[in-house]
């Protein structure tokens, strides 16, 4: 424990450790950086009288990660527990911790959930005083007992360490003087050697929050913490993920700062084909991971630096720019900071977004239209003017489906089809049951040896429950599996819980979705046919296809152009073509059709051909914005 006056705050956390560390043998190292405020003679004091205490008095500030270097050398012991003064530890907070990394060796460092951190270690509380937060810590406790989740970074305010693994990488770096960015350097080190970091759901530990740098003012702070930033950034030759800090800051302080950040990444990437920024339209880490973030991966993959912007920080807990790979940046603030930067490809897939264009100089724009305008429900009736200016001005337009298409030919002679596809690699998976564990949920269903009619993705108004209904009265035998979100609240619960089988679960992430699908034996989509589904390329369909699963599906023109789709126009037919599609499980021919089908569309596939209608960095220019 690293003090620096505080006094009140480190009699609290010194009490708390010694009143609620339940495991048998340990040491508690207190290292004073030059505390003026008594802390020292209280130390000294509370070694006379606790033979487990230890204290190293400093003549001066040494700064966190040199106080702490030094207690670390005097301590002794499997693991090290860096542990601020402005904590308060719950009953058994070590112990289970230390649990966690006897449980999973391949793990360097365990923290707990507390109430005041910079990332997702931060829960909300209810307590209102010291009793009430032992009991909410217990109840923790019991609820989640024996579970952790993987992190990025673990805040040093209470981090239990391997020893072992510590001095691997080495001890905290010193460069960072005062303090900030300790953990995040620490963090780095240990994730390059491949060690996981774990945050325990049945630990909780009180934290104030900013102990000592509590006393700065906010400025002064954010001068250090900018510094500091810097030379981690320095150090590792890339930018700092987590910049909510920066939230404090007045906009004419903090919009400098992101152009900075915009500078330090396009100078990274000299030899990019272009920049290609997407306006926020929707949140990077949803469940529906789709044509927007596919695209952004595969652009990047092809050489264009490509920054999504989010509409909301909260969903990616970002708050500036977040790297997501090569040549590949989320962003959530302020699209000012863009109008100094020439001639960027701005990605545009939601027509009302138009008006973001003024935020830079001299774009080139591409106007992706995924989806029949009244799909927007709510911002169709301001949707037309701005969609049919981009049809008349964008450099590109694409559409993703035929009727699409024709609509926009009427304006725009020149738009591209475009339709839809699927990350190949990552849903063949599903065509190998052994490649990866069956899901838990999964087991239930599987066990009973009944064939698996499955979809996935949005559960919505375009879904005809009524058919799904009808094939699950009509073929008892089978299990009726739905895995998406309720995306409008239309899911009609009441009237497909009687059904013995159909069962839905809800969303799921989307990279562990072939592990469900693997399960299928017949996969569909049981559309309703109207204005929104006649203009839909399913992004499932091609996904079922990669899976290598045969496929039902409404009588919809982007399913009926794909040969190995079996299209039914009534329930009556959805019922005989499943029946069929159950006889084609095994069917060697059906099944290489299948496959080609779904290699010919890929996203890597659509990139191909949207790269070719790209401008190169070279020579993109582009026109004046419209």
């Amino acid at each position: 424990m690293v003090t620096h006056n505080g006094l009140a705050l480190t009699r609290q956390a010194v009490r708390s450790v010694l009143q609620h560390t339940v495991w048998p043998a340990f040491d508690l190292v207190v290292v004073d950086n030059g505390s003026t405020d008594g802390t020292a003679d209280d130390l000294q004091q509370l070694t006379r009288e606790e033979a487990r205490v230890k204290v190293i008095l400093q003549e001066r500030n040494e700064g966190f990660a040199r106080a702490s270097n030094r207690g670390i050398r005097e301590s002794e012991g499997e693991y090290v527990v860096l542990l601020n003064n402005d904590t308060v530890v719950t009953r058994g907070w070590l112990g289970r911790l230390i649990r966690h990394l006897e449980r999973n060796r391949d793990a360097a460092m365990a923290g707990p959930l507390t109430n005041s951190c910079g990332n997702e270690a931060r829960i909300a509380v209810s307590y209102r005083d010291g009793r009430e937060r032992d009991a909410f810590a217990a109840a923790l406790a019991r609820e989640n007992d024996g579970r952790s989740f993987d992190v990025s970074m673990l805040a040093l305010f209470c981090t239990v360490i391997r020893r072992e693994a510590l001095r691997e990488v080495g001890l905290l770096d010193e460069r960072f003087e005062v303090g900030m960015f300790e953990d995040d350097d620490l963090a780095r080190r240990f994730r390059d050697r491949k060690y996981r970091l774990l945050c325990a759901r049945d630990t909780f530990v009180h934290h104030e929050g900013r102990g000592t740098f509590a006393r700065m003012a906010d400025r002064e702070y954010v001068r250090l913490f900018e510094a500091n930033r810097k030379k981690f950034e320095d150090k590792w030759g890339t930018l700092w993920e987590n910049q909510a800090l920066r939230q404090r800051l007045p906009d004419e302080e903090r919009i400098p700062l992101l152009r900075r950040d915009l500078r330090w990444i396009l100078n990274r990437h000299p030899d990019r084909r272009g920049v290609m920024v997407y306006p926020p339209t929707i949140d990077w880490s949803i469940d529906l991971f789709q044509r927007p973030q596919q695209l952004a991966i595969g652009l990047s993959a092809a050489g264009y630096l490509f920054i999504f912007c989010t509409p909301t920080p909260g969903t990616d807990n970002l708050a500036g720019f977040r790297y997501l790979g090569p040549n590949l940046y989320a962003y959530h603030g302020p699209l000012e900071i863009f109008d100094e930067m020439p001639a960027p490809i701005v990605w545009i897939s939601r027509a009302d977004l138009r008006r973001h264009l003024r935020h830079f100089s001299r774009p080139w724009v591409v106007y992706d239209w995924i989806d029949d305008l009244s799909v927007f429900h709510a911002y169709y009736p301001r949707m037309t003017r701005p969609h049919r200016a981009l049809l008349r001005t964008a450099d590109l337009c694409l559409a993703t489906a035929t009727r699409l298409a024709d609509e926009a030919r009427k304006r725009r002679p020149d738009v591209r089809l475009c339709p839809n596809a699927a990350d190949y690699d990552l849903f063949a998976r599903a065509q190998n049951r052994s490649a990866a564990p069956i899901p838990e949920e999964l087991k239930p269903l599987t066990g009973t040896g009944r064939p698996i009619v499955g979809y996935f993705g949005a559960l919505a108004g375009w879904l005809d429950y009524d058919l799904i209904r009808h094939v699950a009265e009509c073929r008892p035998e089978w299990q009726l599996l739905l895995i998406g979100p309720d995306h409008d609240g239309t899911l009609p619960r009441e009237q497909l819980a009687p059904l013995s089988n159909v069962t839905w679960l809800g969303a799921r992430k989307y990279q562990t979705i072939p592990r469900y699908l693997a399960w299928f034996d017949v996969a569909w989509i049981p559309f309703h046919v109207n204005r929104i589904t006649l203009a839909t390329s399913p992004i499932k369909l091609f996904e079922y296809m990669a899976g290598g699963k045969p496929i039902v599906a409404a009588d919809l023109p982007e399913c009926r152009k794909y040969s190995p789709v079996l299209v039914a126009r009534t329930h009556a037919a959805f019922v005989s073509q499943l029946d069929r599609a159950m006889t084609l499980r095994h069917d060697a021919r059906y099944l290489a059709e299948l496959d080609a089908v779904a290699r010919q569309n890929s996203w890597q596939a659509r990139v191909e051909e949207i790269t070719a209608l790209l401008p190169d960095a070279k020579r993109a220019g582009g026109r004046p914005t419209p």
